[in-house]
């Protein structure tokens, strides 16, 4: 019987309770999640593509996608003190500075940026990806999607 019960012993101390406290370690991880802010400045942002979503399906498709060669390689780094900075890196636009700063901060509650040039709406921002679109919701909607 003092067998059993310290086999017993031995089977919960080393088998059931590691796997419970391995359980608890992602419930907690599931239960951190990132907000807006930090999902935004946590990390640069590249532009992948922009473009007036001609066909409504809230996507810049190839045929929609504007973006030059000079603007693929730029840094958009948003800061949380609502300051930004976009690096020009390798291949500078004509016309352009190699670093310029801009102003921005949320709006109606987390949905959407005010730039000051102009407000756009986040249609998407994740670990991976920041999609924002301008106001309109005709069919030429202006798309920009940043990825890191």
């Amino acid at each position: 019987m003092k067998l059993l019960s310290a086999f017993c012993s031995f089977l919960f101390l080393f088998v059931v309770f590691p796997h419970c406290s391995k359980y608890n370690q992602l419930d907690v991880q599931h239960a951190t999640t990132k907000t807006k802010d930090k999902l935004l400045t946590e990390k640069s942002w590249k532009l992948a593509s922009y473009g007036y979503d001609l066909n409504n399906n809230d996507v810049v498709d190839l045929t929609e996608n504007a973006i030059t060669s000079c603007q693929k390689d730029n840094s958009y780094t948003f800061s949380s003190n609502g300051s930004g900075m976009v690096q020009e890196n390798m291949e500078v636009c004509q016309g352009k500075h190699a670093t310029s700063s801009f102003q921005w901060k949320f709006i109606n509650n987390e949905t959407g940026l005010d730039f000051v040039s102009g407000i756009t709406e986040i249609i998407k921002i994740n670990e991976d990806s920041l999609i924002l679109g301008d106001n309109n919701s005709f069919p030429d909607r202006l798309i920009l999607t940043y990825k890191h």
